[in-house]
């Protein structure tokens, strides 16, 4: 009888994958995998054949293994399989690749079939309960019509996911003034639960659309939720030359930009470094129009506000160096800043935050911004909160110490507390903390 599932690797991959055949085994999922199921005499190449045509869900195992092979029986089976693509539905899911170690997307030696699609990542096929639950629901009738539909960024358009057949979706990008006049760009895309992302530094609502450091972020959330967000004022498409920069400003245009975007229902938060605090005002403000909040890399205190001598004289410095260095022309204090956010990111990745640096705000704002942030402190409004939270925080975010995230968790009653294998403030693509992030996050608002 055909595998459900059938996989497919490089034969320097074999343990990798057996890992994965055996999560997915011990689960009830039939997979093909030859070292178990291709039995003697059978003839290889009509075998597989065969399996490629009947199977349900093909995953192709992506490594540097794959990357340094021109050749190899594994290209043929992807062939295949992007051949029987050509007769199916752009509905019904059928490509599922994963990346086993830290190869990079964008560049991978794969056919542009498998670009079309969501990838996942399994460090050395190590198999976590989402992915398996994943891999159930597609394999049944219902969950196989676009669950997996991944979108190609083309511009602002982005096919496949959710959308009705011969739909393209794309980012609508809109603007609206603040009661003070202040212009606010704020953008959506994706369909289901409403979820809001308040603004958090730094954001360029059509940079990040195509980055290699916001990207798999968008796509992911816009998958699952009708996701919206917006650039602070002072920053990306937003008015440069903003109002007044404090909490209270920063809560009006999150409730300003929920109001405009028409959301009636109790709607999902998402606050990412100060876009905590924002969220938790409005919490506390209207609990009956949240569902839900999830904070990462947030904080109530900010830098002045923490108690740490030493931390302070450093972040003053920042905050000087940022309004009188931040255009300059030499990057040096721009690669400072940004590798603090990104410790562990690529030189493409470092280059593309240093341009998002001058692409979205200048030096007098930043400053103003950076000065507005270490003020916050809303240590008194945490125990006011009644919304089931989700904390998350890397474990060593050098931007803000896990300290503060921790203190999110103990004081905000019923907050449940994830910590994260990362150095980064920003989660990249390639880690595999940012697999966990996504996984928590579906299991939090199920």
């Amino acid at each position: 009888m055909p595998g459900a599932v059938f996989l497919s690797y490089a034969s320097q991959d074999s343990e990798a994958g057996r890992r994965i055949y055996e999560a997915l085994g011990a689960a009830g999922i039939e997979v093909w995998f030859d070292r178990s199921e291709l039995r003697g005499g059978d003839v290889w190449d009509r075998r597989i054949r065969e399996q490629i045509h009947q199977c349900k869900l093909f995953m192709p195992i992506i490594s540097a293994n794959t990357e340094a092979r021109v050749e190899g029986y594994f290209r043929r089976e992807w062939k295949l399989a992007v051949e029987r693509t050509h007769d199916r539905s752009e509905r019904v899911a059928f490509l599922v690749p994963v990346v086993i170690d830290s190869t990079a997307e964008q560049l991978a030696d794969v056919p542009d079939a498998f670009r079309h699609v969501q990838w996942t990542r399994l460090p050395n096929g190590e198999t976590p309960q989402g992915l398996v639950d994943r891999i159930r629901r597609l394999l049944t009738p219902e969950g196989s019509f676009g669950a997996d539909r991944a979108r190609v960024p083309v511009n602002n358009v982005v096919t496949g996911t959710l959308s009705p057949p011969g739909v393209t979706r794309r980012q609508r990008i809109q603007y609206v003034r603040a009661a003070d006049g202040t212009r606010l760009a704020w953008a959506q895309a994706g369909a289901g639960q409403s979820l809001v992302k308040a603004a958090n530094w730094l954001t360029h609502l059509e940079y990040d659309w195509t980055s290699p450091v916001w990207r798999h972020w968008i796509q992911f959330f816009s998958t699952h939720f009708q996701f919206t967000r917006y650039d602070e004022r002072g920053c990306g498409m937003s008015e440069w030359r903003a109002g007044a920069l404090t909490l209270e400003e920063w809560t009006a245009d999150l409730e300003l930009v929920i109001f405009t975007a028409q959301i009636d229902s109790p709607v999902t938060l998402l606050g990412i470094s100060q876009g905590a605090a924002a969220c938790i005002q409005y919490a506390v403000m209207h609990p009956e129009r949240v569902a839900r909040m999830i904070l990462y890399g947030g904080y109530a205190r900010g830098a002045f506000r923490r108690g740490d001598v030493a931390a302070q004289r450093a972040y003053r410095a920042m905050v000087e160096l940022a309004e009188t260095s931040w255009e300059a022309s030499n990057s040096a204090f721009r690669q400072v800043f940004t590798s603090r956010f990104i410790p562990g990111a690529s030189p493409e990745q470092l280059q593309w935050f240093n341009e998002l640096c001058t692409k979205s705000t200048v030096g007098e704002v930043a400053g103003k911004l950076m000065h507005a942030r270490a003020e916050v402190d809303i240590g008194d409004l945490l125990p006011r909160v009644r919304t089931p939270t989700l904390v998350l925080h890397s474990r060593n975010d050098e931007v803000v110490p896990i300290s503060e995230g921790q203190c999110l968790a103990t004081e905000i009653e019923g907050a449940e507390f994830i910590e994260l294998d990362s150095r980064n403030h920003v989660l990249l693509e390639h880690e595999p903390a940012w697999f966990r992030f996504q996984e928590e996050v579906l299991a939090f608002v199920r």
